[in-house]
């Protein structure tokens, strides 16, 4: 008499079991690389309209954005949100995407931006930490479109942002592994060769306006709109509201008229002065007026760089470097880099004269932070752990790894966190592209310049042909 099974033995469970393992095994990478590629293509879909927002804006007004501008003068008076709360009067200074939010279907948020009649500070509930301490959680709205799926951070509660614009030209330099003093004026490397996007608004020095370049002109892209970047990615990208570091709870000592909160950073100052309805601080830490004396430096906090750190803070920009300087460099008979870079050094030498002597007389080698994707020498380092700022010390930007200077400066690079390492840029036609992490700096110099061989990159003869590298 046979007896029938109804059931599976031991073996065949564990059989079974093994099989499903393999077959997950095999099926998981492809699923996760199916997720990586629709939350990379949703990314290149953010960075088309934010492009396309910044070249409509660039259309309508013949010019492109600023980084960061003043976009009005509250009052003072009670918060039309909040009746009864009576709020003081301030300058209305904001980030590059407060100007195209009209453009991304956002006018409500933009009014509150640009009409006076609406604070973006206020004294009760505000968004702090990386949103900056004192801003209206009225103005700093977390939109779907500013941020990239992938980039999972979470660094502040409101106005998240994944991007950063082109800003050009770096006017803070390292030497021997430690920023060094010597800074041109803010307003001599901003021009229509080196970047699209410049400071609109410093603040007062002495009783008048502190002079910024004008805003780049749609006429100035000479090498092509589809060779020029607009935007792209990176994962250490502050809020598309905020202008630099302004606001920070910790800023430094409240005793002086220039720090403390942004409600005392941003206050204007009054009628009957020169310059009423401007604020009263004073933002020059980072750039050098010709006869304006020594810079203090980060030893020597203060809240004058907070405004201008945004170049770093939301943008990014290019090194006075070159890898062929690097590799001259090794070898001991070519040690001076005015036998390969001597029109850069002329221009140089020309911004030096300009400007009180504040620009290094050398072609600086890459440094590896500032390459896409770049995360310097500790293994432990990712693209996560690399802060910006820290909340709790303004100028952790300023740090130092070793010998390595690590910071804002070469931090304002495109990042992201996308499994390929592809990195998303917006051009000024309105196209996007994707770029990997081994895109040669000249490269990234190149499609940074509006007119490359009249901007202040060391080799400016550099010509794109097929070396996009494109995915």
């Amino acid at each position: 008499m046979r007896i029938r099974r109804f059931a599976f033995t031991l073996v065949e469970l564990l059989v079974v079991i093994a099989i499903i393992g393999v077959l997950v095994g095999l099926l998981l990478p492809a699923v996760m690389g199916a997720l990586d590629r629709a939350r990379t293509t949703q990314c290149e879909n953010n960075v088309r309209n934010l492009t396309q927002a910044i070249t409509k804006y660039a259309l309508d007004e013949g010019h492109y954005p600023r980084y960061y501008d003043k976009y009005g003068l509250y009052p003072g008076g009670e918060d039309p949100s909040e009746p009864g709360l009576i709020l003081p009067a301030h300058v209305k200074v904001g980030g590059w995407g407060v100007p195209i939010l009209s453009n991304l279907d956002q006018q409500p948020l933009y009014e509150q931006w640009t009409l006076d009649s609406y604070p973006i500070l206020t004294t009760q509930t505000s968004t702090g930490r990386l949103s900056g301490q004192n801003y209206h959680p009225n103005c700093t709205g977390t939109l779907d479109v500013f941020i990239c799926p992938s980039d999972a951070v979470i660094r502040s509660i409101g106005g998240q942002n994944s991007y950063v614009t082109n800003n050009g030209m770096s006017h803070v330099f390292i030497n021997n592994g430690s920023w060094d003093e010597k800074f041109t004026y803010l307003a001599g490397e901003e021009n229509e060769s080196n970047g699209l996007f410049t400071a609109g608004y410093i603040g007062v020095n002495s009783g008048a306006l502190v002079p910024t370049a004008p805003p780049v002109s749609t006429d100035a892209v000479e090498d092509g709109l589809s060779n020029t970047a607009v935007l792209s990615e990176n994962v250490q990208a502050l809020p598309w509201h905020r202008a630099g570091v302004l606001g920070y709870e910790e800023i430094g000592n409240v005793s002086s008229p220039n720090q403390g909160s942004l409600l005392a950073q941003l206050a204007p100052l009054p009628p009957g002065s020169p310059v009423a309805g401007e604020t009263t601080a004073d933002f020059r830490d980072l750039i050098h007026l010709p006869g304006a004396g020594p810079i203090p430096g980060p030893t020597n906090r203060s809240t004058r760089g907070v405004l201008t750190a945004g170049k770093y803070t939301n943008g990014m920009v290019w090194h006075f470097a070159d890898d062929q300087n690097g590799l001259f460099n090794s070898d001991p008979n070519l040690q001076s880099s005015s036998n390969y870079f001597p029109k850069a050094l002329a221009k140089a030498r020309q911004l030096d004269n300009l400007f009180g002597g504040f620009l290094p007389l050398n072609v600086d080698a890459v440094n590896p932070i500032s390459r896409f994707n770049g995360v310097g020498t500790n293994d432990l380092q990712t693209l996560i752990t690399l802060p910006l700022v820290n909340p709790t010390d303004t100028y952790t930007w300023f740090a130092n790894e070793g010998s390595l200077a690590l910071g804002g400066p070469f931090l304002a690079r495109p990042s992201s966190l996308h499994g390929s390492g592809a990195i998303n840029f917006g051009f000024c036609d309105g196209s996007t592209r994707r770029f990997n992490t081994g895109t040669d700096y000249r490269v990234y110099q190149a499609i940074l310049t509006p007119r490359g061989k009249s901007s202040y990159v060391p080799f400016a003869e550099y010509v794109i042909t097929d070396e996009l590298n494109e995915f």
